[in-house]
């Protein structure tokens, strides 16, 4: 409900919730917005389960699932927003990939904890989750806003503002 609130759709249409899984996020802001559609985009297991949890929800008509690995597949176009919240997925190339699914004036949302320092987990996630992380991304760690920002600017995203929400999530717009 906090970021249903806090996301601004004003003159959304379609939007793609990436890695939106149950689809609660999508629903959540659907339930506000009558005219507003969804796609949501992540593993074909999870869109698999999020169907079943969607179909029960008063949106479902508005809410579509696409199976996809968002880092190699083609993903769907057309677009005014898409959301990509509590997700961790932060390359310039998956940032490349979804201006190409954008309208012209669409805007990237991204919500999540992130590290107050480079190399310090972010409060909210258990330091667990980094290391099950490292284990599939040897590299891996936790970024601060203030890298995600400078690498949506490199990929050609201008940053709109930035909205600290409750329990330390971020958003990014």
């Amino acid at each position: 409900e906090n970021l249903a609130e806090a996301v601004d759709v004003r003159g959304v249409e379609r939007m793609m919730d990436l890695g939106g899984g149950s689809g609660i996020m999508a629903n959540a802001i659907l339930a506000r917005n009558p005219d507003m559609s969804a796609i949501i985009v992540d593993i074909e297991t999870v869109c698999d389960a999020g169907r079943e949890i969607v179909d029960t929800l008063p949106t479902a008509d508005r809410i579509e699932h696409h199976s996809a690995d968002v880092l190699t597949d083609e993903l769907p176009k057309g677009f005014d927003l898409i959301l990509e919240c509590d997700v961790n997925l932060y390359q310039k190339d998956l940032f490349r990939k979804l201006q190409s699914c954008l309208n012209p004036g669409g805007r990237l949302v991204i919500v999540d904890h992130f590290a107050p320092e480079k190399g310090v987990v972010p409060p909210g996630r258990p330091l667990a989750w980094g290391f099950l992380w490292s284990l599939a991304i040897p590299e891996f760690s936790f970024l601060t806003a203030g890298e995600i920002k400078e690498a949506l600017g490199e990929t050609g995203f201008r940053i709109r503002s930035e909205t600290q929400l409750p329990d330390h999530w971020l958003m990014i717009d």
